[in-house]
């Protein structure tokens, strides 16, 4: 079975102007606590879904917290996720598996709840609260190939 959680942090961590905003701060399923908060980061955790019993796809709930060190920043980080998962909807994602030709396919981001700005509770850290579907192959597929 594929590591949907790792590829998903990777696709997170190319270039994009998220990783402007946040660098490699991009966790799951939480902080690290050698990481100095408060500061610009993103915070992921899968939590249940669906699966389909005749097909290899699960429908993923993936809960996100994007931090900064104020509350607009933490909005400015949640606009940037918000951009980077809706502007290719259908991809292939390269995950940690050790054959090259294996990668997780990642089809239909969609927003459920959308940014909500709170406050941890033990920390006063700012984030903004997301929750997002998506639809993933449980099976690895081929390394995706192009016309030219």
């Amino acid at each position: 079975m594929i590591d949907a959680q790792t590829a998903l942090r990777l696709h997170l961590l190319e270039t994009s102007d998220l990783t402007t905003l946040v660098g490699v701060h991009v966790y799951w399923p939480e902080l690290p606590s050698n990481v100095a908060m408060p500061r610009k980061a993103v915070t992921f955790r899968f939590n249940g879904g669906s699966a389909d019993p005749d097909i290899p796809m699960h429908r993923y709930t993936v809960n996100f917290r994007c931090w900064g060190e104020t509350a607009y920043d933490a909005f400015k980080v949640y606009r940037e996720l918000h951009d980077r998962l809706v502007r290719d909807k259908n991809r292939i994602v390269t995950d940690t598996f050790a054959s090259p030709d294996e990668y997780v396919a990642f089809y239909n981001f969609t927003e459920v709840t959308p940014g909500q700005p709170l406050e941890d509770p033990g920390t006063g850290w700012p984030y903004t609260f997301c929750v997002w579907t998506v639809t993933v192959s449980t099976l690895g597929v081929p390394e995706p190939s192009f016309v030219s």
